[in-house]
């Protein structure tokens, strides 16, 4: 369907309020919360992780989450404190500056996502549709809301839209650079979210229409419709180049920012398999673990335990905080719960004794949903 353009002269001044709006939206209240961590992730992650690269080596020795966006962390808090005292002394002392500006980096790079979008937007329709896509990410609940945490989400935006831009550059002209560039876009995205590899499916696709397309560009009219005779051997073996370009700068920034996935293999890959198993559905854990038959009805009965207001402070525990509690008592526990009785005393009693509502509902809830069920089908 075809749509107005806009002049390039009103397209670059309405992008410029867009991106205004969209950076305003992200910054206003970003410090809210602190100098308290009431996201456990947030708490736990990134922000600690990248303080204490600067007392070992770049290894993160932790691969539940990649280091991407704790990369970006470790060298923005060295330009902006000098160094690692600098740095140390501000995250021992001001906490909360340090999370401040981990947070506003997030955002940034959620705002620049947002003019990637439009590229993506202008390339396959036009510079209207491409405001309008960018207008509604901008005001979105979702990447808004994660811009104001110091999380991984957010960031994550960035290299995946562009990926999807080179994506778009591979259904339009198939150039060797648009291939390049959605391979670039998803190691980086990869490397910063693991979940972001599903950017390969519209890649997948659009590979599959430029070859099914047939070289439709190469020379030659075909029953005056302006397209060019069918190649498909021509088309293919430009697809089989193109993956093999976009595998390879795939492979290539994933191990830029993500380097000890190589180095540090064992441990990349048990964490991996380790981060899959919890993201398992509940069947396949209790296939995998039979002491866990009532994880489900445990991840009920606690889910009401939140930290208490004032119960972690910004660089309290952090990343290697060490867990008081028998591990018989946190097995079984789904993996937030054990994070948040990491860093509060009084939400670790209740998770530990789940108040007798609690109790009652996780064995009554999916008895009376049972029977109810049957009465219905009946």
């Amino acid at each position: 369907m075809a749509t107005a353009e806009v002049p390039r002269r009103w397209a670059w001044p309405a992008l410029a309020i867009v991106l205004a709006g969209g950076l305003a939206l992200r910054l206003w209240g970003v410090q809210q919360g602190l100098p308290y961590a009431f996201n456990a992730d947030e708490a736990d992650h990134f922000v600690p992780r990248a303080v204490h690269m600067f007392g070992h080596s770049l290894n993160p020795h932790y691969f539940a989450n990649p280091p991407g966006f704790t990369y970006v962390l470790h060298y923005l808090f060295a330009l902006a404190y000098g160094g690692t005292t600098g740095v140390r002394h501000a995250f021992a002392l001001h906490p909360a500056d340090l999370y401040t500006l981990a947070r506003i980096a997030a955002a940034v790079l959620g705002v620049g996502a947002l003019w990637l979008l439009y590229a993506i937007g202008a390339r396959l329709f036009s510079r209207a549709v491409g405001l309008l896509a960018a207008a509604i990410e901008a005001v979105a609940f979702l990447p808004v809301f994660y811009a104001h945490l110091a999380l991984n989400d957010a960031p994550t935006l960035a290299p995946l839209t562009l990926s999807l831009l080179g994506t778009a550059g591979v259904l339009r002209k198939g150039r060797k650079r648009d291939y390049l560039l959605a391979g670039l876009g998803l190691g980086l995205a990869c490397a910063t979210k693991y979940t972001a590899g599903i950017v390969i499916v519209p890649f997948a696709a659009a590979v599959a229409a430029r070859y099914l397309d047939g070289g439709a560009q190469q020379g030659g009219d075909r029953e005056g419709t302006g397209r060019s005779p069918i190649d498909r051997s021509g088309s293919g073996r430009q697809a089989l180049v193109g993956i093999a370009v976009c595998a390879a700068a795939a492979l290539v920034a994933f191990l830029i920012a993500n380097p000890y996935s190589l180095l540090d293999y064992q441990r990349f890959h048990s964490e991996l398999v380790h981060q899959s198993t919890l993201s398992a559905p509940v069947a396949a854990q209790q296939q995998a673990d039979p002491r866990r038959p009532l994880d489900s009805r445990h991840r009920r009965a606690t889910r009401h335990c939140r930290p208490q207001p004032g119960a972690r402070r910004c660089g309290e525990g952090g990343a290697h905080a060490r867990e008081p509690h028998p591990p018989e008592q946190r097995r079984g526990l789904p993996t937030r719960q054990r994070r948040l009785l990491r860093g509060d005393r009084r939400c670790r009693r209740r998770c530990a004794r789940p108040d007798p509502a609690s109790r009652l509902q996780a064995h009554l809830h999916e008895p009376l949903l049972r029977d109810l069920w049957q009465l219905l089908r009946s």
